[in-house]
């Protein structure tokens, strides 16, 4: 009888444990931002923390891990922005006391040229991400909190925190949208 529950009792065991790691780094990285939080220069007498949101695992994406990767996203900016241009251009030609139909169609055959190449490698770099698996993984959460601003009202503010992959440390903050 034993033997059969042997199994299931495992599984409880294991979702007891995997449990309580996520309560213990929920903990870590809010005890991170607090003293982060308690440092920053006026904000040790103001800082009321209002919340935390659950703490989340964050995964590399090829755009951002990868040389490659990397590579493409700028080249593919690269002829966005380039695109951008060419339509700007266009537009102004068009817009012109002295109206020019022959730069207005060659920037806007540029624009279309250089649209097309943007999503052909877009088109490549949601292909080569398509199962990535990033080596490198940190973890993120949100925290809402009243602090004093630079007039010393109290203000209420949503900051994203990103750790390290151990929770020994906050390597960039940016205020949530």
């Amino acid at each position: 009888m034993l033997m059969k529950r042997f199994p299931f009792l495992v599984f409880i065991l294991v979702i007891i444990v995997c449990g309580c790691q996520t309560q213990a780094n929920q903990h870590k990285a809010e005890k991170l931002v607090i003293d982060y939080l308690k440092k920053t220069p006026g904000a040790a007498e103001s800082y009321k923390g209002m919340g935390f949101d659950s703490l989340r695992e964050q995964h590399d994406q090829f755009i951002t891990a990868e040389p490659e990767g990397r590579h493409l996203d700028s080249i593919s900016s690269a002829f966005g922005d380039s695109s951008m241009a060419y339509k700007k251009r266009s537009d102004e030609a068009l817009m012109a006391k002295v109206q020019d139909m022959a730069k207005a169609k060659l920037y806007l055959k540029m624009d279309s040229t250089f649209a097309a190449k943007s999503d052909s490698i877009s088109k490549i770099i949601q292909q080569k991400s398509k199962g990535y698996a990033g080596k490198g993984t940190r973890f993120v959460i949100n925290h809402t909190y009243k602090i004093n601003n630079n007039l010393g009202k109290l203000t209420q503010r949503t900051t994203t925190f990103w750790f390290d992959k151990d929770l020994t440390k906050i390597e960039h903050t940016q205020e949530a949208n």
